[in-house]
């Protein structure tokens, strides 16, 4: 919004000319944030918050409407229509939005040696909706809502995921099997709890942090050929952690998409279960 203009008549009086001999008041508000209009039987109140050089400063007007039918609007091109604002005691404003994220990146497990439970780096997908609050301000954003993850490992080449008694472990394919290859996938359920602060007006720069509730649940895949058939065989994971708690920071700067690094300090098995596995992802949110 480039500009935003205030008239009021020294008369009182809205939408009808001045008397001859008097003047307006013209107040011009440059790149303000959010214009409030409230218009009730015959009151109306303009509110203006935020503008050029000024991300605080607050304007509002009383205006008297001794005719309803001097008021005329014209709207064009409304975005935001998902946001309601809140009045505050303060008489600034508190904003809710809606909001969608995702993610892509790479799965390691950096406390263990790779060549035991992996093959190379796993890959990692994800996506949530989220509840935005801005109660101070456009600068500062709280989120929660809810989305899924999925993490997947290659195993170590002609091994696969097995259940022996209660402990998941990796075991060769027998002999005569052929083209073998075997992976872990981890599904999870999230609660994201974010924490967003913009450095500057237009969100440009930025740093959040957080945490993720997951619920877990997995699954094992493993594919041979044998006598030239082939064969695909898949079962649950077992003695998964089923509740696990993990920290995010995402940082978004000019011209890059946002870099997010997320670490899980609970292992991905529960104790006695199966490997001392613990999870590092690093990739873009869009």
């Amino acid at each position: 919004m480039k500009a935003f203009v205030v008239a009021a008549l020294l008369t009182g009086c809205y939408g009808l000319p001045a008397q001859a001999g008097e003047k307006g008041d013209t107040l011009v508000f440059e790149q303000v944030d959010r214009v409030r209009i409230e218009t009730r039987d015959t009151v109306q109140r303009i509110t203006v918050s935020g503008a050029k050089d000024n991300p605080e400063m607050y304007y509002t007007q009383r205006i008297a409407i001794p005719d309803t039918t001097a008021v005329r609007r014209q709207m064009m091109n409304i975005r935001d229509f998902n946001k309601v604002q809140i009045p505050r005691r303060d008489g600034k404003m508190s904003h809710w939005g809606v909001s969608f994220h995702a993610n892509l990146g790479l799965a390691t497990l950096p406390d263990i040696d790779d060549s035991e439970v992996m093959r190379g780096v796993g890959t990692e997908l994800g996506f949530a909706f989220t509840a935005d609050w801005n109660p101070f301000g456009k600068k500062n954003t709280w989120r929660a809502g809810l989305g899924l993850n999925y993490r997947t490992y290659r195993a170590p080449k002609n091994k696969y995921w097995s259940k022996e008694g209660e402990e998941m472990h990796l075991v060769p394919f027998a002999d005569g099997m052929e083209d073998c290859s075997a992976d872990l996938s981890i599904y999870s359920l999230q609660l994201p709890i974010v924490y967003t602060h913009k450095f500057d007006n237009r969100g440009r720069w930025s740093v959040s942090l957080g945490a993720l509730v997951n619920w877990n649940f997995g699954q094992t895949h493993r594919s041979y050929e044998i006598n030239n058939e082939d064969y695909d065989v898949h079962a649950a994971a077992r003695g998964l952690r089923p509740f696990t708690v993990d920290a995010l920071a995402i940082v978004d700067v000019p011209y890059l998409p946002p870099l997010y690094v997320r670490y899980a300090p609970m292992t991905v098995f529960r104790d006695g279960r199966g490997p001392k596995m613990r999870q590092l992802s690093f990739g873009i949110c869009f």
